[in-house]
């Protein structure tokens, strides 16, 4: 944000370390909710975007229409036909036309967004479910066509997130560079396609770190955890959040009191941990309970 960007995409650095050592021109194309890419190629500076809509729309519809929570391996678009006259209105927003850096979200492909679709257009369900797969493949040749390809030459896409397990998008995609670009998941690098989400995507007790085991010069194993500071503040309140979490996987719903509770939890364990000496830390504990301050 200080040097003009907007916040997000927020793991282009790792595409850098990870696809950009063999100077090979590639976008790396995450297909999450949203679709953001990070170009890394020795052409140019490596910088990155969301493109558009992934599987936020087509995620909506395989609920609403078959109770499902994604449209596995793309099976339902598959037996749907692409509606263009509906791809093109869709794709005149001007979201489509901004120059990069952009984000977008939810809040633009939101699931209101997505009613209006269906109220405008009444399209069957296999075949509104086809066209926002085209949609989500359309959006990201479009804005390669539009801010990529003047800057560099791609000869890799990249696919990641959940979107890279859907067969279908995966077809779409390639076949709106004319099968020109070799279209590729971060699996074919040994890597998982969900490898992102452990950093992006924290878990619901808002625990984010990333664990891996490396073997040292002797041959001994030892894990590291990757994490940035304020991940690892949450992991150290580990007994609060995993409490909170535990509480929530059994259907307990925390109260307002009870968030006030941790909220009070963490604090206290803030000032254990930023005070060396323990007096102060009684002096501030005593103060704060504000009870029997004669005797505690």
């Amino acid at each position: 944000v200080a040097v003009g960007g907007n916040g997000a995409p927020l793991v282009c650095f790792a595409d850098e370390k990870i696809f950009g050592k063999d100077k090979t021109p590639r976008a790396i194309q995450n297909l999450g909710g949203i679709a953001n890419v990070t170009i890394v190629s020795p052409e140019c500076e490596t910088f990155a975007f969301d493109n558009g809509p992934a599987n936020v729309l087509i995620d909506y519809f395989a609920n609403k229409y078959f109770n499902l929570p994604y449209d596995k391996n793309g099976e339902i678009s598959r037996k749907g036909v692409v509606n263009e006259y509906v791809l093109s209105e869709l794709m005149s927003l001007p979201y489509f036309d901004m120059m990069p850096p952009k984000t977008t979200g939810r809040e633009l492909f939101s699931y209101d967004f997505a009613e209006k679709i269906e109220q405008k257009y009444a399209l069957a369900p296999e075949d509104m479910i086809a066209t926002m797969t085209s949609f989500s493949a359309r959006a990201i040749s479009d804005s390669y066509k539009k801010f990529v390809l003047p800057k560099t030459s791609i000869k890799e896409i990249v696919l990641g997130g959940g979107g890279a397990y859907n067969s279908t998008l995966r077809q779409m995609i390639s076949k709106e560079f004319n099968d020109k670009i070799i279209v590729k998941t971060h699996e074919d690098f040994g890597i998982s396609n969900k490898f992102k989400d452990y950093i992006a995507m924290p878990k619901p007790n808002m625990y984010q770190s990333l664990h891996t085991t490396l073997i040292g010069s002797d041959g001994t194993p030892f894990e590291i955890q990757i994490r940035t500071y304020d991940m690892h503040k949450t992991a150290e309140y580990g007994i609060a959040a995993h409490w909170k979490y535990k509480e929530t996987q059994n259907g307990i719903k925390s109260s307002e009191n009870e968030e006030q509770k941790l909220a009070w939890l963490r604090q206290i364990l803030e000032w254990q941990k930023d005070m060396s000496d323990g007096k102060e830390f009684l002096s501030n504990l005593k103060n704060d309970l504000d009870l029997f301050s004669e005797n505690v």
